[in-house]
């Protein structure tokens, strides 16, 4: 779809060639692997982001980065370590404290300058979180927007074959809605 905007789209694979993709359960052993290592994590990403930046047909002032689920959890860390791209779109990203690196004007003097966009299942994230990132965000100088859809929207909205009823669950609405913004 990207693509087809005349934008230039990168998928990267952080998880490696020899990862089992069979079904969900093999999908969250992937994810969970990287829980807890943000660096590991988001050397990987980096690395991705370094290749895109790489190609003599992308105009490095005009990169934005999306990802979806642990993806977006790397978006969300992308910002808050500052790095230097337009934009960053997290499709129910986890943001809960450990799950991405934490933004403290003592120890990571980081200004956020991509623009933050969030999109979130009203089930996929807590008040507390969302009031915590926000604090990060603020104190970070981050524009940012976080939008959160209806109470029966979870996460996998965007994913047309997600369906697990209470847990991850493809909403036509909210799908349709975070495109168009």
């Amino acid at each position: 779809m990207l693509a087809d905007l005349g934008y230039v789209a990168f998928t990267a694979d952080i998880y490696g060639r020899d990862t089992p993709q069979q079904d969900l359960a093999d999908w969250v052993r992937a994810a969970l692997a990287h829980e807890g290592t943000s660096d590991l994590f988001m050397t990987k990403i980096q690395a991705a982001l370094s290749q895109v930046k790489s190609q003599e047909h992308v105009d490095t002032s005009k990169i934005a980065v999306l990802g979806y689920g642990s993806g977006g959890s790397g978006v969300v860390n992308l910002a808050l370590l500052g790095e230097d791209v337009l934009g960053v779109v997290g499709y129910y990203s986890d943001i809960k404290l450990g799950a991405r690196v934490s933004w403290d004007g003592r120890t990571n003097n980081a200004t956020v300058m991509a623009k933050v966009l969030l999109h979130s299942g009203a089930n996929d994230d807590t008040s507390i979180d969302i009031g915590v990132l926000e604090q990060e965000f603020e104190a970070a100088g981050a524009t940012y927007e976080i939008i959160s859809y209806g109470s029966n929207v979870f996460s996998g909205f965007t994913e047309w074959s997600a369906r697990s009823p209470g847990s991850q669950m493809y909403s036509w609405r909210a799908d349709y809605r975070s495109w168009e913004s």
